[in-house]
């Protein structure tokens, strides 16, 4: 590529080539990116054959030649008859704006509607390779997390997106998130913006309000014909006896409860609600913050643990 750049370099200085009108201050016509490249050149026979038989003569000398299925050229700013002249004297094929770079649409004018869509169908391409798998919440909030929003935050370093898009991305988050795929328009379980936080977190917003899905409400639902729980193989794996009573959260807990300073009555979730609900009025021996960084460590014991079974 040093050589196809300082060739093409050395093409803009004969005297009948011209560059593209908003090039010609810093003498540019070429832009390479790994292994694509983008020529540009005013609207004429004689620049645009000259940058063709550059690329022929690099393809001679390397023995590397350009694909022209995925190439193409566009014009703007010409006659209808120029256009025509052009279509019989060049091999490549003539396409229209936006042309897709780097997977972001590159046009000459303001984003509209349409170029969005292409940021919306590739979110929704990956969401249908998903959804046919049985994935947890747990698995979906990751995806979410590190793949539809990397997509989104890509464009956002280039475009600003409008609030329209957004809300539709917020929306295909959600519907993914809650039901596994995008034609869900029902709300979810809880508040979008508060499940936006990491696995240890949004596990225990799941178990305070009872919407974890344990091998107990499965049972009840149909799904399984078991609800004993998976570690002790002793009792019905309810949430309180996954965070609570089981063997393996007990231990667990007398760890916490000695690193925290916590009282021994940690038993429920209910008792952890009531907690926060008098936490005006702690008891003398344990501030009411204390409770928070130990729910957040033994949750995430237990989600790392036990969830990821």
């Amino acid at each position: 590529m040093e050589y196809l750049s300082r060739t093409l370099n050395l093409a803009s200085e004969e005297l009948e080539f011209k560059f593209h009108p908003r090039c010609s201050k810093i003498k540019l016509n070429h832009l390479a990116f790994a292994d694509d490249l983008m020529l540009s050149c005013k609207g004429d026979l004689q620049s645009i054959s000259i940058l063709i038989k550059t690329v022929d003569y690099f393809s001679s000398c390397s023995g590397l030649k350009a694909n022209n299925s995925k190439s193409g050229i566009y014009l703007t700013g010409v006659s209808n008859e120029f256009r025509a002249q052009a279509d019989q004297t060049i091999d490549y094929s003539f396409e229209s704006l936006p042309v897709k770079y780097l997977r972001m649409p590159i046009t000459s004018k303001r984003y509209s509607a349409t170029d969005y869509e292409y940021l919306v169908d590739k979110m929704t391409a990956r969401i249908r390779v998903w959804y046919v798998k049985n994935l947890s919440y747990t698995a979906r909030l990751q995806l979410v997390n590190s793949v539809l929003m990397s997509i989104t935050n890509y464009w956002c370093q280039a475009v600003i997106l409008p609030i329209k898009v957004i809300r539709q991305v917020n929306a295909i988050c959600r519907s993914f998130l809650w039901f596994g795929s995008i034609e869900s328009k029902n709300l979810g379980n809880i508040s979008w913006e508060k499940a936006n936080h990491p696995r240890s977190r949004f596990i225990a917003w799941l178990a305070f309000n009872n919407r974890l899905k344990t091998k107990h409400r499965l049972k009840l639902a149909g799904v399984v014909d078991s609800d004993t729980c998976s570690i002790c193989k002793l009792e019905s794996e309810t949430v309180n006896h996954i965070f609570f009573q089981c063997r393996f959260s007990q231990e667990c807990l007398a760890y916490l409860k000695k690193r925290w300073a916590c009282p021994p009555d940690i038993d429920s979730f209910a008792f952890m609600y009531s907690f926060f609900e008098v936490s005006r009025f702690p008891p003398l021996h344990m501030k009411s913050d204390t409770l928070k960084p130990f729910l957040e460590d033994g949750l995430c014991v237990h989600t790392d643990a036990n969830m990821g079974r």
